[in-house]
């Protein structure tokens, strides 16, 4: 009804004069309808009563054939014009058959056809005819029917002038409400206007000091003081707002001034933190290197050691030896050489030879074992060795520490394993994981345990070494791979020995090492490695 854009002042008077055509066209209706019910009403009732006149006073007639009495009785009905055509029935007692009497028709009209009137022994109405049949009966006897149809007189008249007279109030009525809608929208649209140009004003010029005039006591003025209290809501928010986006810019700029101070200040120490840091990386690889050396200068010390012992035995065989020598060269020049002499001298210089051959193999194993133990802790470089036989090398480098107490080393190793590799950097893991062992592991344990399983998976190495020491508490075990912690703190204990497993593990081979433990069931470490 509304498309397009229509203002409030056009929708008021389409609305007005909408609902005054719809009222007029509703009371037209039911009074015209009321109207058509009363006519209706009417001629049935005159179709009625006539048909009881004229079945009483046509009967004589009817009984004794008098046609011309009958035809006199019907024209009386001239006086009602409402009835169109009257036609008299006579029944044959005899046969039963009916056959037309009389008949009549309204001046001007034709006699109705009618194929059967006993299809109007209860009356019908048609569109502009009401129909009827009635029995005409003397003391039991059928005497015959009367038939009789009769016009809804006026109604096509009053259909006229019921929709003359709508249309002409209709006119009148819409005239009306045009004049009360223009009346009625301007107290309606002026406060709108009013409301509009202040909601202009305030979104053009920004003033949110204007206000609505209220000059009425409805529900637009309501509307205008809601407006004017959000005007003032609104004046006194920004109000509050400008006072603290001036307070939040004080502060912010004391804050960059702070900032700025305080900035200089974390740069400055920044500064000192990194120089510190960087004195303190200084002193940590120095400590790790000096731990190495002294790791080596110790394995050094050993070997010395136990390489003295073989030494002094081949000196002493070697002595023994030469003081044989002399004495049979001495009986010989002086021609006192028996066969008694020449044996024991014989048998002398075997054993002689024997023991000096066995304890310079076991001084050469253990000079070529800490050679190649010693130059591959001293160095990185990389390659091809079996593991099997360079693990044992290791544990013999170690043997001036292990011979000292009974505890057992158990390597569970493939012997024809070959792998490329850094030796150096796996001497210095064995190394101190056993030390570890024997230093801490078995501490107040006179025979311990030490298994060391090697294998290979894909292309990854995986050892697990474990011993069945005295292991760690829980907060130990977590700080273990932590530089400078030791468990034998002002004891001679540096606290570099995990930590540098940790980092020639995950930084020297490219692996990852793991550590399980519980107080009293030894330590397990899972390290894994790639091949080449």
């Amino acid at each position: 009804m509304f498309s397009g854009f229509h203002s409030i002042k056009e929708k008021i008077i389409l609305l007005a004069m909408g609902a005054s055509c719809v009222a007029l066209l509703l009371s037209t209706g039911i009074l015209t309808y009321l109207e058509v019910k009363r006519i209706k009403t009417n001629t049935i009732k005159t179709v009625e009563t006539q048909a009881k006149l004229i079945s009483v006073n046509i009967i004589p007639a009817l009984t004794f054939g008098e046609v011309t009495t009958a035809n006199l009785i019907l024209q009386t009905l001239e006086s009602e014009p409402g009835i169109q055509a009257v036609i008299i029935y006579r029944t044959d007692p005899l046969t039963n058959q009916t056959d037309t009497f009389a008949n009549y028709v309204r001046p001007g009209d034709t006699l109705p056809a009618i194929n059967n009137h006993m299809n109007y022994l209860s009356m019908k109405e048609e569109t502009r005819h009401i129909r009827l049949t009635k029995p005409i009966e003397f003391e039991g006897e059928m005497l015959g029917y009367l038939f009789i149809q009769a016009e809804i007189r006026q109604l096509s008249d009053i259909l006229i002038a019921s929709s003359q007279a709508s249309s002409l109030i209709a006119l009148i009525a819409l005239g009306i409400a045009f004049l009360i809608a223009i009346r009625f929208q301007r107290v309606v649209t002026e406060p709108i206007h009013s409301l509009m140009d202040v909601t202009r004003n305030v979104t053009e010029r920004k003033d949110y000091t204007l206000r609505v005039p209220v000059v009425s006591n409805d529900e637009l003025a309501k509307l205008a003081e809601t407006f004017n209290m959000m005007m003032e809501e609104i004046q006194t928010y920004l109000a509050e707002k400008n006072q603290v986006e001036q307070e939040m810019k004080q502060l912010n700029e004391e804050l960059e001034q702070k900032v700025a101070a305080r900035t200089y200040e974390l740069e400055t120490s920044n500064l000192e933190l990194r120089t510190t840091l960087q004195q303190l990386n200084t002193s940590q690889q120095q400590l790790v290197e000096r731990e190495k050396m002294a790791s080596l200068g110790e394995l050094v010390a050993g070997v010395a050691h136990e390489i003295n012992t073989p030494i002094g035995i081949g000196v002493t065989s070697i002595t023994f030896l030469q003081e044989a020598v002399n004495n049979l060269a001495k009986a010989y020049e002086q021609e006192t050489l028996s066969a008694e002499m020449l044996e024991e001298f014989v048998e002398n210089a075997k054993q002689s030879c024997q023991l000096l051959f066995s304890n310079l193999q076991r001084a050469a194993d253990l000079v070529r074992s800490f050679k190649q133990v010693a130059v591959d802790q001293s160095s990185e470089q990389v390659r091809t060795f079996k593991v099997k036989e360079y693990l044992d090398e290791i544990i013999l480098s170690l043997r001036p520490k292990l011979k000292r107490v009974k505890h057992e080393i158990e390597v569970d190793c493939d012997a024809e394993m070959i792998i490329t590799s850094h030796p150096g950097i796996l001497s210095q893991i064995f190394t101190n994981l056993i030390i570890n062992s024997l230093i801490h592991g078995f501490e107040n344990k006179e025979k311990g345990l030490i298994k060391i399983d090697v294998h290979r998976s894909d292309s990854q190495i995986k050892i697990q070494y474990q011993d069945n020491g005295k292991g760690l508490a829980k907060e130990q075990l977590q700080k273990l791979f932590e530089p400078f912690f030791t468990t034998k703190r002002g004891q001679g204990g540096s606290g570099l020995g995990t930590y540098i497993i940790y980092n020639l593990v995950t930084q020297g081979l490219k692996g990852t090492i793991k550590v399980k433990s519980q107080q009293g069931e030894g330590i397990q470490y899972d390290i894994e490695f790639p091949i080449d």
